[in-house]
């Protein structure tokens, strides 16, 4: 989608999973051209876990383009132009009809190949950090790199 490999349609559902500023982000980008883009996510707010200067512009820039943010929910099913959602608090279902696009922003997961393949051919101490142990923030990242080369 970011590259232009993609071009969403119309009516865009943002799926939000991660409460980082990437789904304020890509919402505000693609509410740039008119389209109708609505967020939802199980969290009470957009950007939830970015920090506080972070969050208040990722909102601010999403909510003036007019992305909707529908909170403390999941999808249930997709099955077609459908998206089935579910409040996490009450069960109470609704439905989207007509979407032209779902954007997932879930979690990774691990990356290790390189590792694996470093640790069995370099004759040297190879360790493991980051997204290859397991998926994780940027922050964590660059703390476990500065912690590992403190340790060095």
């Amino acid at each position: 989608l970011l590259l232009g490999h993609k071009t969403p349609g119309k009516r865009v559902i943002v799926y939000d999973d991660q409460g980082d500023f990437k789904a304020a982000g890509i919402s505000e980008l693609l509410a740039q051209d008119g389209r109708d883009i609505e967020v939802i996510s199980r969290f009470g707010m957009l950007a939830q876990f970015s920090d506080y200067t972070t969050r208040i512009a990722s909102q601010s820039r999403a909510f003036q383009k007019f992305v909707k943010y529908t909170q403390f929910t999941v999808i249930k099913s997709v099955e077609d132009r459908t998206i089935r959602l579910t409040n996490v608090f009450n069960q109470t279902e609704t439905i989207r009809d007509n979407i032209d696009t779902l954007v997932l922003m879930t979690w990774r997961s691990q990356e290790d190949q390189l590792y694996r393949e470093l640790k069995q051919q370099m004759d040297m101490t190879v360790r493991a950090i980051g997204d290859c142990v397991s998926p994780r923030t940027i922050e964590e990242a660059v703390y476990e790199g500065h912690k590992l080369a403190r340790e060095i």
